[in-house]
């Protein structure tokens, strides 16, 4: 861990993750420490708020807080871009797009894991060019959108967050109880009851084996390669982010209504 992030700090970063110390920037008595963390499948920036004589916390999200307190300015314009990038244009569920022919629900999941199996084909798409991923450390989120765009027409909308990425699929999109082929599987980060952040992740299932988990294939990004793979299973998933994070596996069909170019 880099020896700038002072230890009250660190302690309420993920510690199965590494971590890079992106900015610190003080406003007033606070002092914001903005941390890349990422292993070798996922990662995210968590953003550490830290005041003398009070415990630091997670901040979960700082333009909404400054656009009440009209703070943004005292963040320079490479923060805002990455705070913009990480909480996407869609972390309010937007208005839903109107034209064009509208696939059934069974075409779009078809469609949108017939690309992600493309995405992950050789030449894999890369996201090492990402903008605001840091070379595709932070680039799980942005693959999603990515596929969905490239398949459907639009991104699901989140940005560079899975906290903010789950709010759209909650708000706008159909939850299930198991996947389907062409379904977004997330395990949404969260702030723990003390204080830490826990970091997850989100992929497309493609070819689904409801006899045995092993068996049902899921594409994501992978932060250490810097491109979209084949790189789950749903067991792997479940053992990696529910058994070994404590945290949710959700399953989402994507709203065809939303996607109409997709049947253009």
């Amino acid at each position: 861990m880099a020896g700038e992030i002072p230890e009250e700090v660190a302690n309420l970063l993920d510690p199965t993750m590494e971590s890079e110390l992106f900015d610190k920037v003080t406003v007033g008595k606070a002092t914001y420490y903005f941390v890349n963390q990422h292993d070798n499948d996922s990662g995210e920036q968590v953003i550490v708020r830290s005041v003398p004589g009070e415990s630091p916390r997670v901040e979960e999200d700082i333009l909404a807080e400054d656009q009440v307190s009209g703070a943004p300015s005292v963040f320079s314009d490479k923060l805002q871009a990455q705070l913009r990038a990480n909480r996407g244009d869609d972390f309010v569920p937007q208005s839903s797009p109107s034209g064009g022919p509208v696939l059934s629900q069974s075409e779009l999941d078809r469609t949108l894991s017939d690309q992600a199996v493309k995405c992950a084909t050789r030449p894999r798409m890369s996201s090492a060019d990402a903008p605001g991923t840091q070379h595709g450390n932070l680039a799980c989120a942005w693959a999603v959108n990515r596929v969905t765009e490239m398949a459907l027409g639009r991104e699901i909308g989140g940005g560079l967050a899975t906290a903010s990425m789950v709010v759209v699929l909650r708000n706008k999109h159909k939850k299930i109880n198991r996947p389907v082929s062409g379904c977004v599987v997330i395990s949404p980060t969260v702030t723990a009851a003390n204080g830490r952040r826990n970091i997850g992740h989100v992929g497309i299932v493609g070819v689904v084996d409801d006899s045995d988990d092993e068996g049902t294939k899921i594409y994501s990004n992978s932060s250490g390669a810097a491109e979209f793979q084949q790189n789950k299973t749903l067991k792997s998933w479940i053992g990696q982010y529910k058994t070994g994070k404590g945290l949710s596996v959700e399953f989402y069909e994507l709203e065809p209504r939303l996607f109409p170019n997709a049947g253009a």
